[in-house]
C-alpha cells in the first residue's frame, strides 16, 4: 500500500511540475510578445478636417462602434470593470487625453496596425476590422 501512495504522489508531483512549467513558458512568451516592438509603416498621413470628412469619421466611429470601448464622445471609459478579471480603462481619445499627442500618423498606425506610437502592441485594439477605413496618405 506505501509503494502506491508514493507512486501516485510522485505521479502528481510531476504533473505538478509540468503545470507550472507550462505556465512560465506560456507567461514567458506572452510578455515576450506583448512587449516587442515592430517598425513602424513609413508612410506619413495628414487626415483631412473638412465638413464630409468629419461627418464621414463620425459616422465610422457610430458604425465601427469606436464609442462603446471609447465612451459616447471618445473621452475614454471603463472597458472592462469587473471584480473576477479586473478594470481595464479604454484611453481617452480626445486632446484632453491621448489626442493631445498623437498626430494624425499615430492615430492611423493604431487604427490599422494596433500600434502605439513606440510601436509596441496595443493589445486589445481590434485593428484587422479598420485596416481598410480610407485614412489617404499625404
Amino acid at each position: 500500500m506505501g509503494r502506491i501512495v508514493r507512486g501516485v504522489g510522485i505521479l502528481l508531483g510531476g504533473l505538478v511540475g509540468l503545470l507550472l512549467v507550462a505556465v512560465l513558458v506560456i507567461l514567458v512568451a506572452s510578455n515576450s510578445k506583448l512587449s516587442q516592438a515592430y517598425p513602424k509603416p513609413a508612410e506619413t498621413i495628414t487626415a483631412p478636417t473638412d465638413a464630409a470628412t468629419l461627418v464621414q469619421g463620425e459616422y465610422l466611429v457610430n458604425m465601427m462602434g469606436c464609442n462603446e470601448c471609447h465612451g459616447a464622445n471618445l473621452a475614454g471609459t471603463a472597458f472592462l470593470e469587473d471584480p473576477a478579471f479586473g478594470y481595464l480603462p479604454a484611453p481617452n481619445l480626445t486632446t484632453g487625453g491621448i489626442g493631445a499627442t498623437y498626430s494624425d500618423t499615430d492615430y492611423a498606425n493604431a487604427l490599422r496596425h494596433g500600434m502605439r506610437p513606440d510601436g509596441s502592441t496595443l493589445l486589445i485594439m481590434p485593428s484587422e476590422h479598420y485596416y481598410y477605413v480610407n485614412i489617404p496618405p499625404t
